[in-house]
Formats: C-alpha cells, structure tokens, sequence
C-alpha cells in the first residue's frame, strides 16, 4: 500500500497519531532486519508530536534507540560540527541554564 493511499480524511489527531505510530512500527522492524541481514549499525532517533484538537496538548509519538557512537553521531557532523538535531540540543540545554540561573536569583530575593 503506498502512503499516498492511506485514507486520512476526517481522522481525529489521537486516530492520525495511533496510524503514524503503527506505521513507525513496521519501520523499526524493517530497520531491524537490515540491520540482521545486512549487518548495518543504526541509530534510530524520532520524534513526532500532534496537537490535540483542543490545542492544550500533544500526542507524542518518540523513538530513541542505538549505541553511543551511533547516537553521536546525530548531534555532530563527522566534521565535529553540530546537526540540526545537536544545535537543538544545545539550545535546549541553555534554555534549561537561564531557568536554573532565575531560579537561583529568585532564591536569593527571598
């Protein structure tokens, strides 16, 4: 069946999320068997999030798996820049800094 095919129409966003993890499914498997059968080293790191119809939440569908090597190598480029992914993380990461350094000045206001 091709993807085009899939008959999406009128699906809530909790259905379209059960539909995209089911079909993640059949891709780990697939990723799985090249990974017996041709001996390949994989890292699979995926997120996909669907706002639910209200708009007061997501339906979060996360696959994370492989080895250290393989993981790093999504964040940096063989070159040792960041990817896409990695400058996300390092945002992420100063985003969490400026909270801890607010949190701690709050602290000492008190």
């Amino acid at each position: 069946m091709r993807i085009e095919n899939i008959d999406i129409e009128g699906k809530s966003s909790k259905e379209f999320s059960t539909m995209v993890r089911r079909m993640l499914g059949q891709v780990d498997k697939f990723i799985e068997r090249g990974e017996k059968e041709l001996g390949l080293k994989t890292s699979k790191l995926l997120v996909v999030n669907v706002e639910d119809e209200d708009a007061n939440g997501i339906y979060s569908v996360q696959m994370l798996e492989g080895e250290r090597e393989m993981l790093k190598k999504t964040l940096f480029s063989n070159d040792g820049e960041l990817t896409a992914l990695g400058e996300l993380g390092h945002m992420y990461s100063q985003c969490m800094i400026e909270h801890l350094v607010d949190d701690l000045e709050d602290d000492d206001d008190e």
